[in-house]
Formats: C-alpha cells, sequence, structure tokens
C-alpha cells in the first residue's frame, strides 16, 4: 500500500496518521510521475499538493528546456580552462527574427536568475554552466 500524506502537513513529510486503509498517493518532488487525480478517496492528497506538482515539473522542464538552448543554439569555447557558451547566436538580430530574440532574451534571463548559467565577469555573452 502507497504511504498516505497527512493533510495538516505543508510539507508533505509526514505520512498520515489515519489508522484505517486508504487508496492516497504519495508525490515525491524529485520524482517525474504526476498524479492526475486531485482528491484521494479519504480525500489526504489536496488540490494545491496537484498544484505544487505540476509547479515543480514546470520549473524542472523549464531548466532542461533552457540548458538544452544554450548548450545547442550557443558557441561552447574554452576560455580560462573553463567551458563556455558563447550566446551572441543567440541574441543577434542577423541571425534570428524578433520574436525568437523575444524569447531568447526571456531564457537567458531566465537561466541567469535562477543560477543556472553565470556570466564571464569580463566578457557577458560568455556563459558558464553552474554546477548544482
Amino acid at each position: 500500500m502507497p504511504q498516505t500524506i497527512d493533510p495538516s502537513d505543508p510539507q508533505g513529510s509526514q505520512p498520515c496518521k489515519r489508522l484505517e486503509p486508504c487508496e492516497c498517493t504519495d508525490w515525491c518532488g524529485s520524482d517525474v510521475r504526476v498524479y492526475l487525480g486531485s482528491v484521494s478517496a479519504c480525500g489526504t492528497l489536496e488540490r494545491w499538493r496537484l498544484a505544487r506538482a505540476l509547479e515543480s515539473s514546470a520549473r524542472h522542464i523549464a531548466e532542461r528546456a533552457v540548458i538544452s538552448d544554450i548548450e545547442s543554439d550557443g558557441i561552447a569555447v574554452e576560455f580560462d580552462g573553463v567551458r563556455y557558451y558563447d550566446i551572441r547566436p543567440l541574441v543577434d538580430l542577423r541571425e534570428v527574427p524578433g520574436e525568437l530574440l523575444d524569447m531568447a532574451s526571456e531564457a537567458l534571463a531566465y537561466a541567469l536568475g535562477a543560477g543556472i548559467f553565470e556570466a564571464h565577469p569580463v566578457h557577458p555573452y560568455l556563459l558558464r554552466k553552474v554546477a548544482r
């Protein structure tokens, strides 16, 4: 039987203290499974739990997408013994249309703001992937 969730625990870290068996599903934030029902038979899986799981999944998808964009569209260069990605092709109006420039700018801002990549201190168009 799957572990149940205590509805009074906002972090979802404590097992349910109910003694009767139920059909609850535990959610693990690092797992890619998504429980599509919003409330289990005994009511211990609340809608906010599903929203939190979907938000976490969306964040992971966004992070993987921005890493993929920078690594595939940027130019990999070795600088000071470190691998950087030259992102100038992603933001060059001669290379990309305006609507893609907006998307690339937003993705780059997300990558830097979320700490996924960091800019070279002297050459800001060179991004280094941050170890996580």
